[in-house]
């Protein structure tokens, strides 16, 4: 009995880090002023925004962000909402399982797969505006990145 309430404790525990930290992830991360998903989002931009994009395309990706722009604002709110009840829950004082929360759990959940899904349909539609050779710059950058990532963290120690 005693094994089952603390597996359930760290269960619950790791739901709420998780919780907390991805949701302030999506918004200190996210695509800046534009309002999007997470670090990776924002890098494949920068990089989209590195490869000599015309005046034509850089108006037409700006269209592409205002588009989904409000889409990126309701969840991430959303997203704030649902971990705020999680805290509330959390922090009453009438007894609480990890049962109780998993329907929040589970709302929280299909939230952040929504942003990603977001996410994942305006870098789409940002890609669609570059060349071919425009497309093959960004990728030879993202390896250039990929190289200094792995050299730093060789000298630095540690995971990459």
């Amino acid at each position: 009995m005693q094994m089952r309430k603390t597996r359930q404790g760290v269960l619950l525990g790791i739901v709420v880090v998780t919780l907390w930290t991805t949701g302030g992830y999506a918004q200190d991360h996210g695509m800046g002023h534009w309002g999007g998903g997470g670090y990776g989002d924002r890098l494949i931009i920068r990089l989209f925004s590195k490869v000599g994009l015309t005046d034509d395309q850089k108006a037409q990706m700006k269209e592409v962000m205002a588009k989904h722009r409000p889409a990126f604002q309701t969840l991430r709110q959303q997203l704030h909402t649902a971990r705020d009840e999680i805290t509330d829950k959390l922090l009453r004082p009438d007894q609480l399982s990890a049962t109780d929360l998993q329907p929040l759990v589970d709302h929280g959940s299909q939230l952040w797969e929504q942003l990603v899904q977001e996410g994942i349909n305006t870098l789409v539609e940002m890609r669609a505006l570059l060349t071919p050779d425009q497309l093959a710059l960004a990728s030879r950058m993202k390896d250039q990145l990929r190289t200094l990532h792995t050299q730093m963290q060789s000298v630095l120690g540690g995971q990459p």
